[in-house]
């Protein structure tokens, strides 16, 4: 830094023109290699002299400095003579920096600002130069002259001036003399230019004066661009015969008198090109076909080119003597033209090229592999042998930066691998290695792909435009043998490992021992099995080395994977004898017991036979449809990334959390007050109060007081979720977080003296606890968007499909599948799969539909609308008790199908219809149409024509309603009705009632009454019939007495599951075993935990993927990281962890999966717009409930008291509490988040529900609500908030506003 005092006439700052500084040089500096120069540079601002004591002046040249000293005279720095160097024997001129530092007398150095980057050149006059007719032509201020052969500056020639040659002192330059032509030969009809290449021809394009070949003028004319100095020049050949001629030219010399000849042996040949054959002869039309042309003197001439028909071959790399390669343009199918080559204009024809069909790919199988790649993928299509060249392309989103071959672009890597066509319809493909661009530490890896088959573009896209992935799974790895060596004892070999099952099957895995390749027989995640050849094969592996033990080596080759597992002893043959021995006797006495053995039992045999039959066969049915349910599954779910997902509204989502099961909720506008400024004006002071963080603690904290008891838990509630929109709309999240934390602080130090640190933050009775809960909601809510809503649809859209493949109970909830053991149905039900073919108004096809027989008419209707709308919000759509289903039996003939028939008042309990009632046959033609209306629903249009007409009779019936009076039932007689040729309507009953109605009298409306499904969630929920039946919402629970009719479907009674603990006295010891009661017994027998236990199967993956994604480190919002190392922090300010390691895990099980995610999984209601079963939710509880006990850091023994469902994941339980385990270790080691991160995380979550609700309303339904709370409470109890408020309530009082 330049202090002012170097400086006297600076007296302030005036910026860095100020600063002591080269100038602008007036001319180029020009410094000859090796010859010593000296330099003048100006300056300004020069420090004062009796502040300096040396300047030094220096170049960078290569990297090395080369310094001189230098003299001041006043601004102009002298730098003194030097020979600067430079080694580079291919460069005529070097720019290089010029640096001027001058040292204070303090011996500081410091370096001259240089705004105006001076430089210098450094030049030699003999590189690139080697003739004089390129010395002489160099720049003049150079100085080079052509002295003694060679270029030279000026001041280094010897000998005398006269002898020099310049380039305006007119001397002549050596004779030319020629080094070759280029091409070297052309064809008979001429057009070639030719570039004849020597020394000294012409220092310039008007001193050529000719070029000969042979007896031939080569014409100049117009190819002067084509001149280069000294060094070659261009001309066009005439037509000549086959020949080898001599090539010559003639120049001016220098004197501009001289004529100057050539002198060198250079020659050029004419000859003629011919094509003899090429292949292949036909290609895809799209071309991008690699084609070989055979020919001889393919390499005549300068411009060569291959065309088929008119459309350009393009020649991709240089032509031989009798080889050509070109790639086929675009034509047309079925196209043929003839291949042709051009040399210099001259054509040269062969035979035709057919354009063919573009190859088509169908199918590829399989899709997984392991990064290491190497698995074999079968294609299978058509007209796939007319490409020549075919090859996997797979595109990786890198998470690793490294180079690649080819490169799509900055976080995308592409991996080629080649295929092999085996005929028109099957190639084979192997999966390349893409372990250089992901992670090791990740589960898979889904990629794109595509295949490059000559010019077919759409290809190269297909794994996208057929919604198709790719796969990868982490490599296997294997265990080696223990001590390295395997004795056999029998005909099995087990070899351990994991993650060994994952993309390859047995029959891809390949097992040596030694050279003899054994069969696989089984394949596990962990294990694999094959048997051993029965004599000890070779020593040594399948490679023929590794012998010096004399043993056998296994090896295991996976993919692209060998894995050596260790060596093989095989028993001698005196112990086989033994054992064979010892093996028979040991039979025979097997033999015999089990003989004996059976005997006794035949008769207990005889009766569970058909017990035995009907197990046999679930399995079988379990195991042949489990691969097929999984893919209907893959194939249902994979619409997802299509159409998206129904999410529900922000606003929906923030009130479904934040204040479900309340009576009070915010709204979204305004209401009209008298004197709204006085009211707005008190509601802005109290706004301003809770953005007051003192105030904030006290008010939290006064509420949640033991005075305040009174309080009821629903008001608290209320109080927090209001008071948490308040804070959003106020963008305070801020101030929100910290007092939150000073409260979280307050209660952990409290609780040290109690020993209740375990329970803190598990409930959700006071405000601070529903504070904490709306602040998890919402800053969760990006994460869930982003990253977790995905698998969590996708895994509810599985357990529905599942739970739907079977009968499915729509009164009591119980079905078939179900993950719920207690949900199933008890009783056997026979029941037939059926499609149904829907049809729009033209009576066209738009939807094929899978039912079954045993299916209610609603169900179906549900069914058809699920599969018209597809992921389509249900808000948005009809529901089932808005269409009728028309089932159109014959030509003109309907049927409308409704869930009841007429029937008597009784009290008999009466049977919902089903297809099968209806005698509904497969691909049965239905229509759906607007309730009462005879219109097809909305994406069908109208279906009945005039004389078609749907016509409803009704009667009315008295049922007792929910508060225990009567409503009006009005139940619809279309069952048996047909429509009569005279045009009228036949209605049928069972009591012989017919009516005939003419289509000329008004037709009765059916009425329904339809609520709003959002502000109705919650009672739905609390009514199990009204979901799916019609007309039914006066029905009494089943457990109470009933004076109407109660409907059924599947069973007429709700039956449950129980288990029961029996123990006996054996040999002095407590023996207790769990089994089923009696009535549990009899549904055991019919074997329904295999059903439950298929149905795990069958959607096991998508619960791992969502246990994966919420529990991904990567996906964690900042704000619970923050959270979480707030935890850790207080559990090391008070030494927990040697109090009890799991405090601190125990907090986070609180926040996380207790307030937030095992709610959310339960109810996916509360984020998606959708309608979830009684028997969906039966199951999705069922994961929500593991989601919570896999944080549970306390492992309760299953007993007695628990339940069934506990059994069915017990095992995957531990797995997955070492899921969180990690999740949270991964969370502790993750980067700090920092206050100002937070904030900026709190501002966004803001941001998501900015907007929502009305500011002022949530404001008076918050001071209402406060009011009313201070009126239940003594007068002792208010003086915390009274003084507080007091001056909002005098606003308010002053305008009459309350």
């Amino acid at each position: 830094m330049l202090h002012s005092y170097f400086n006297p006439a600076l007296s302030s700052p005036k910026g860095p023109g100020s600063c002591p500084q080269l100038l602008a040089q007036n001319t180029k500096v020009l410094l000859p290699n090796g010859i010593e120069r000296s330099l003048q540079v100006m300056t300004t601002n020069l420090p004062d002299q009796t502040q300096t004591s040396s300047f030094e002046c220096s170049f960078d040249i290569e990297g090395i400095r080369q310094t001189t000293t230098a003299q001041r005279n006043d601004d102009t720095i002298m730098c003194g003579m030097k020979a600067y160097t430079y080694t580079s024997t291919d460069e005529a001129e070097l720019i290089v920096k010029l640096t001027i530092e001058w040292t204070d007398t303090s011996n500081n150095p410091h370096i001259l600002d240089d705004l105006f980057s001076n430089k210098a050149t450094l030049y030699k006059c003999g590189v690139l130069k080697p003739d004089c007719s390129q010395c002489v032509t160099a720049r003049p201020e150079l100085e080079c002259v052509w002295c003694n052969a060679m270029c030279e500056l000026r001041e280094s020639c010897t000998t005398a001036e006269g002898e020099w040659v310049t380039h305006n002192n007119n001397a002549n330059c050596p004779d030319p003399v020629l080094q070759g032509v280029y091409p070297l030969s052309g064809p008979i009809e001429g057009n070639t230019i030719v570039s004849v290449m020597g020394t000294d021809i012409g220092t310039g394009f008007h001193t050529v004066l000719n070029v000969m070949i042979g007896d031939q003028e080569c014409h100049l004319d117009g190819l002067e661009a084509y001149y280069e100095i000294g060094h070659s020049v261009s001309c066009l050949t005439q037509s000549r015969v086959e020949s080898v001629v001599p090539v010559s030219l003639t120049v001016r010399g220098g004197d501009g008198t001289a004529l100057q000849e050539s002198k060198g042996n250079v020659n050029f040949q004419y000859r003629v090109p011919s094509i003899t054959s090429f292949s292949p002869r036909f290609g895809p039309a799209a071309g991008g076909t690699r084609i070989t042309i055979n020919g001889m003197a393919l390499n005549t001439g300068r411009n060569i080119q291959a065309f088929i028909g008119d459309k350009a071959c393009i020649i991709t790399s240089p032509v031989t003597e009798t080889e050509a390669v070109c790639t086929s343009s675009e034509g047309s199918i079925g196209q043929t033209e003839v291949l042709k080559m051009s040399f210099d204009g001259s054509d040269k024809t062969s035979e035709v090229y057919t354009f063919s069909n573009n190859p088509v790919i169908t199918e590829v199988s399989p899709t997984t592999s392991i990064y290491s790649g190497g698995r074999e993928m079968v294609v299978r299509g058509t007209h796939l042998d007319t490409a020549q060249m075919a090859s996997l392309i797979v595109t990786v989103a890198s998470q690793i930066t490294k180079r690649s071959v080819r490169s799509e672009g900055p976080n995308n890597i592409e991996f080629v691998e080649s295929c092999a066509v085996e005929g028109s319809e099957i190639m084979r493909c192997t999966t390349p290695n893409i372990t250089s661009a992901v992670s090791r530490s990740q589960s898979k890896h889904t990629v794109t792909f595509g295949f490059i088959m000559d010019g077919v573009s759409d290809l190269l896209t297909w794994s996208k435009d057929n919604n198709i992935g790719l796969e990868f799974f982490p490599d296997p790895e294997y265990d080696e043998f223990e001590n390295g060596l395997f004795e056999k004892k029998g005909e099995l070999m087990t070899i351990m490992g994991k993650l060994i099952n994952k993309a390859i099957t047995e029959s891809e895995v390949i097992i040596y021992v030694g050279p003899v390749r054994s069969d696989v027989t089984f394949i596990e995640e962990t294990a694999l099995g094959c048997i051993l050849p029965k004599e000890q094969p070779p020593a040594g592996d399948f490679t023929g080395q590794d012998k010096e033990r004399g043993l056998p080596v296994v090896w295991v080759v996976h993919s692209n994977l060998e894995f050596r597992i260790g060596y093989i002893s095989y028993p001698s043959a005196n112990v086989t004898i033994a054992v064979l021995a010892v093996i028979g006797a040991l039979t025979f006495i097997i033999l015999v017991c089990t003989v004996t053995y059976l005997t006794i039992r035949l008769k207990r045999a005889r009766r569970d036979a058909d017990l035995l039959v009907l197990k046999k066969d679930l399995l079988e049915d379990v195991k042949k449809g489990l691969s097929q349910r999984k893919f209907d599954i893959l194939r249902l779910t994979s619409d997802v990334e299509e159409s998206g997902m129904p999410f529900v509204s922000h606003r929906d989502y923030a009130t479904n959390m934040l204040f479900i099961g309340q009576e009070v909720q915010p709204t979204t506008t305004d209401e009209e007050y008298g004197e709204y400024a006085m009211v707005e004006e008190a509601m802005m002071m109290f706004s301003e109060l809770l953005g007051n963080k003192d105030f904030l603690l006290i008010f939290i904290q006064t509420l949640d007081t033991r005075s305040c008891s009174k309080i009821s838990v629903k008001e608290r509630q209320s109080i927090a979720s209001l008071l948490t929109v308040t804070m959003v709309l106020n963008d305070t999240l801020d101030i929100l977080t910290d007092v939150l934390l000073t409260l979280m602080s307050q209660k952990i130090k409290d609780a040290q003296a109690t020993n209740q640190e375990l329970l803190l933050f598990s409930k959700t009775d006071s405000v601070f606890e529903k504070l904490l809960s709306n602040w998890v909601s919402l800053c969760l809510y990006d994460q869930l968007k982003n990253h977790t809503a995905y698998p969590l649809f996708v895994l509810y859209r599985a357990i529905k499909y599942r739970t739907e493949q079977g009968p499915i109970d729509v009164v009591t909830g119980q079905a078939e599948f179900s993950l719920n053991f207690e949900n199933l149905l008890q009783e056997t039900v026979n029941f037939n799969i059926l499609t149904l073919v829907v049809l729009n108004r033209e009576g066209h096809v738009i939807k094929e539909v899978k039912v079954l027989d045993v299916d209610t008419i609603s169900q179906v209707k549900e069914k058809i609308l699920d599969a018209l709308h597809l992921n389509k919000p249900y808000s948005s759509r009809p529901n089932a008790n808005q269409v009728s289903l028309v089932w159109h039996q014959r030509k003109n003939e309907r049927l409308i199908l409704t869930d009841k028939s007429i029937r008597p008042l009784t009290n008999k309990p009466s049977p919902l219809k089903t297809l099968k009632d209806f005698q509904v046959p497969d691909r049965a033609p239905v229509t759906l149409v607007d309730e009462g209306t005879g219109q097809a629903e909305s994406c069908c249009g109208p279906v009945h024509q005039d004389q078609d007409k749907i016509t409803h009779e009704y009667f009315t019936v008295q049922v007792e309603n929910r508060s225990g009076g009567y409503q009006n039932q009005h139940l619809a007689m279309e069952a048996e009705s047909t429509f009569t040729e005279e045009g009228g309507y036949c209605v049928p009953t069972k009591g012989s009632i017919q009516q005939k109605i003419s289509h000329n009298e008004p037709q009765p409306e059916l009425t329904t009454n339809v609520t709003d499904s959002a502000q109705q969630k919650q009672y739905e929920r609390e009514t199990d019939y009204e979901l799916m039946s019609l007309d039914n919402a006066g029905l009494e629970d089943e457990e109470q007495d009933q004076e109407g009719f109660r409907d059924w479907h599947l069973t007429q009674k709700k039956e449950s599951f129980r288990i029961e603990e029996r123990c006996t006295e054996q040999q002095g010891s407590k023996l207790c075993c769990i089994s089923l009661n009696k009535q549990s017994q009899w549904a055991a027998n019919k074997v329904p935990f295999q059903r439950v236990l298929s149905s795990k199967s069958v959607i096991q993956e998508y619960v791992d993927n969502m246990f994966q994604t919420i529990l991904s480190v990567e996906s964690a919002p900042k704000a619970i990281k923050f959270l979480f190392d707030f935890f850790d922090d207080q559990a090391d300010m008070y030494d927990l962890k040697s109090k009890d390691p799991e405090i601190k895990c125990a907090w986070k099980n609180n926040i996380l999966p207790l307030r937030f995610w095992s709610n959310a999984i339960k109810h996916p209601d509360y984020i998606f717009d959708i309608q979830p079963t009684l028997s969906v939710e039966a199951s999705m509880d069922v994961i929500g409930q593991l989601f919570h006990d896999a944080h549970d850091t306390k492992t309760d023994k299953l007993g007695q008291e628990s339940s069934i469902n506990k059994f069915l994941y017990s095992r995957e339980k531990t797995k997955y509490q070492r899921l969180v385990r990690q999740y949270y270790k991964g969370v502790e080691e993750s980067t700090p988040v920092t206050t100002q991160d937070l904030n900026t995380e709190l501002q966004k979550a803001s941001q998501n529900f900015t907007g929502l609700f009305s500011k002022f309303s949530t404001l008076m339904q918050l001071w209402d609500l406060l009011l009313v709370v201070l009126k239940t409470k003594d007068q002792s109890d208010q003086k915390h908030l009274g003084c507080l408020l007091q001056e909002v309530k005098e606003t308010l009082s002053r305008g009459d506003a309350l």
